[in-house]
């Protein structure tokens, strides 16, 4: 009967993938239609209604709504101790950047860094998911993504330059930024790893397509990432034998990085320009407490001279911008919740925690929708628990 009632509870938890897909379509639909038509975007331009920005505050309440009611019917809650001290921090930052940026810049902030509070809550309403339904959705929408950069190859103005033939260079998918969609590609591969222990069809099918993703994204940090998985995949479970092969091996990857992503002084470009916008930002903020909610791209959005803010291109700079002189505190209280919750996890844990760590240098993964979400399930789910399929 139990068992019964377990399986009816997943069924119903399919929603979610539902859900994060059509919020995702919708609210890139209308920035996708400009670069077909030859348009510039940036991080201040939407043509589309704002409705469709919003769309994922709708999932994020709902899987708040869900939680709460996952709670009233089994008790099933999280461990508050940390937590709360973490929630406590939040209110406190909101409570100032509202009085001295205004109570608009501090629902923002805490939007910022909504996902990061679910992903604190879930633990426990995670395991109601139908994770194999969630993980072929999932490559599914990979395999899709992937088919429309190939189609975007060839009907896409060449907005971020052209490769061989006069093709279209970084190719997004159903994404805005390049970036973005390798992003994509390797969150959702390293759920499938996840869910599938690392073994079988589905997941090396899954990484072959993220690294695809990222090659015609040319995303220096998807490609990485993705030959990072795919060594794992192979290596796995030998962590040691891991460690030593990507210490040998990692530094040949990244000296080539112009070579394999097709982009001149990759690194130049792309290191040096974040690491200006963190020095930027650690030495504005460091001795504030009124940052919090500032550096986001919807405080982009609505800022009267856009143009002139600070595109950040880093979960660190948006971290220690917008907690400001906490966030050492911040940081503090977030490595005492993994200690205290690590026993939980097995090596399943170490590909999706590689996708956030690197991706948390060149991208905002807290406003990465739905790489956020999926990330967060995907850790969630590599708690000592037997894969759902065996080796094929």
């Amino acid at each position: 009967m139990h068992t019964n009632k377990s399986q009816a509870n997943k069924k119903g938890s399919r929603w979610l993938i539902v859900v994060m897909l059509a919020v995702t379509f919708s609210q890139n639909y209308y920035d996708l239609i400009r670069l077909l038509e030859d348009s510039q975007l940036a991080l201040y331009a939407h043509d589309g209604p704002i409705i469709a920005k919003i769309g994922k505050d709708l999932c994020y309440f709902l899987i708040i709504a869900s939680i709460i009611i996952n709670f009233k019917k089994f008790r099933a809650t999280p461990s508050f101790g940390v937590v709360a001290l973490i929630f406590y921090l939040v209110i406190f930052m909101i409570i100032i950047s509202a009085y001295y940026n205004g109570l608009i810049v501090a629902l923002i902030g805490f939007r910022w860094l909504l996902p990061f509070l679910i992903f604190l809550l879930i633990g426990e309403w995670s395991k109601n998911i139908d994770k194999e339904f969630f993980s072929k959705i999932i490559l599914i929408s990979l395999i899709a993504c992937l088919t429309f950069q190939v189609i975007q190859l060839f009907i896409m103005p060449p907005i971020f330059g052209e490769i061989f033939f006069g093709l279209a260079a970084r190719t997004p998918g159903y994404f805005i930024a390049p970036n973005s969609a390798a992003f994509f590609g390797c969150s959702c591969a390293g759920l499938v790893l996840v869910v599938h222990g690392y073994r079988g069809k589905m997941a090396f099918t899954a990484l072959l397509t993220a690294f695809c993703i990222s090659a015609l994204a040319q995303s220096g940090t998807g490609l990485i990432v993705a030959s990072l998985l795919i060594f794992w995949y192979f290596i796995y479970p030998n962590l040691k034998l891991y460690i030593i092969g990507v210490f040998f091996f990692g530094p040949l990857i990244f000296s080539n990085l112009n070579l394999l992503t097709g982009r001149d002084n990759y690194v130049e470009i792309s290191g040096g320009g974040r690491l200006e916008v963190l020095q930027h930002i650690f030495y504005d903020s460091i001795g504030s407490l009124t940052t919090f909610g500032k550096y986001t791209n919807a405080a982009n959005l609505i800022s009267e001279n856009p143009e002139n803010q600070v595109a950040l291109d880093s979960l660190i700079a948006a971290w220690i911008g917008n907690f400001g002189v906490l966030w050492p505190l911040a940081t503090i209280l977030t490595i005492l919740f993994i200690i205290f919750n690590i026993h939980q996890f097995n090596k399943n844990v170490f590909g999706p925690a590689m996708v956030f760590l690197l991706f948390s240098m060149t991208t905002i993964v807290f406003e990465a929708f739905p790489m956020n979400l999926i990330l967060a399930l995907s850790i969630w789910w590599s708690r000592a628990v037997k894969p759902v399929c065996k080796f094929v």
